[in-house]
């Protein structure tokens, strides 16, 4: 069995391995002492007789979200390892194999995640520029831009507060760079940033990207996080959207200066609460909250869409009964692309299937009320 699990270990070097065995994960050797100490569990050994007795901790399988979000939040990367056969009916040995990958950019439990979203990032710089694309495992949303310096690219960094970038192994100046500005960061093999390898990759997955061909370093990034995303999840991710520029010409570009000095989302002592997003968010949903929080950080400047966007808020300003009760309506609505995210994932729950049947019917009822009582 300790044959297996270090030819299990030896694949994922960079990750704490937890390993099934019955009804525990196990960790051992230097990830038991790493576990141990993070996850504040008792630290013994196997072969605790012998003259080389082997670190072991172990967690109960049915806790692993709760233990798998400390280990994220200390920064750590962990593969999940599971019996993939009955132990009763097999012979010998149990076969094992690693079934995920899970990184802080890469967590798509509901109990681990807050209404905001959870951006994993990859970034690229060569003398043609810089490449930059932006993906939520969890919902789905995937964006990418090029950009002549990193003055421009840091100003959408802090727009999105990514919880892990990706960069080309042996980039030691990106990777000095991220973390500077404190992200976690987890270098890749340089294979995948190549132009060719990313657009092949995009094209398998999502069709002509004709909107990206006449940016090269967004193609890179955007294929490199794909190829990421999908050999850490062992998934194609069914649910991912096709990568859209996320530089948009109706939409005003703040700065990084700008954003923290008018504490939209952040305050200056890095803060989320008492910031101009904090005040005016009272959506009855999580994806409302994200689209609100996405406004706020990307304001319209085309006159037209700003007057439209007023008109509708006036309308549900004036119309008290309508507002409450569309909005006790959407309080039924559950965080449907979280829930999607985790059904196209593999790792969707009979809870999450309820809730899902339960948002549809949602839906139904508002469409009814919408229909007895029309808005423009």
């Amino acid at each position: 069995m300790m044959r297996q699990y270090h030819a299990i270990k030896r694949e994922n070097p960079d990750s704490i391995l937890l390993f099934r065995m019955g009804d525990f994960y196990e960790t051992f050797g230097d990830d038991a002492i790493v576990a141990a100490k993070d996850l504040d569990i008792t630290l013994t050994a196997r072969d605790k007789n012998s003259d080389n007795p082997i670190p072991l901790a172990g967690i109960p399988y049915h806790a692993l979200d709760s233990y798998l979000g400390k280990l994220i939040k200390k920064g750590h990367r962990v593969a999940i390892c599971e019996q993939l056969e009955d132990p009763k009916s097999s012979k010998g040995i149990v076969r094992r194999g690693v079934t995920r990958i899970v990184s802080p950019g890469t967590v798509v439990e509901g109990t681990m995640l807050s209404n905001s979203n959870n951006f994993l990032a990859s970034i690229n710089e060569t003398d043609d520029g810089l490449g930059l694309a932006i993906m939520d495992i969890s919902t789905g949303e995937f964006a990418t831009a090029q950009f002549k310096d990193r003055e421009s690219l840091e100003s959408e960094m802090m727009r999105y507060a990514p919880s892990e970038v990706i960069i080309p192994e042996g980039n030691e100046n990106v990777e000095n760079w991220m973390k500077a500005l404190g992200i976690n960061v987890t270098p890749c093999k340089e294979d995948t940033w190549l132009y060719p390898v990313s657009k092949k990759a995009l094209e398998e997955r999502f069709g002509s990207v004709e909107e990206l061909n006449t940016y090269p370093m967004a193609v890179t990034a955007a294929g490199a996080v794909l190829s990421y995303a999908t050999n850490t999840q062992f998934s194609e991710l069914p649910h991912l959207r096709p990568p859209s520029l996320m530089v948009k010409a109706k939409t005003m570009t703040l700065d990084a200066v700008t954003l923290r000095n008018l504490e939209i989302v952040r305050t200056i002592g890095g803060s989320s609460k008492d910031t101009l997003f904090a005040v005016l968010n009272k959506s009855s949903t999580a994806g409302g909250s994200r689209r609100l929080k996405d406004w706020l950080l990307r304001p319209l400047h085309d006159l037209e869409r700003i007057n439209e966007r007023h008109d509708a808020v006036q309308e549900l300003f004036e119309n008290t009964l309508s507002r409450r009760e569309i909005r006790d309506i959407l309080k039924g609505f559950l965080d449907v692309e979280r829930l999607l995210s985790r059904l196209g994932h593999g790792s969707v729950s009979p809870r999450d299937l309820d809730s899902l049947k339960n948002s549809l019917n949602t839906v139904k009822d508002l469409k009814q009320f919408l229909s007895e009582e029309p808005l423009k």
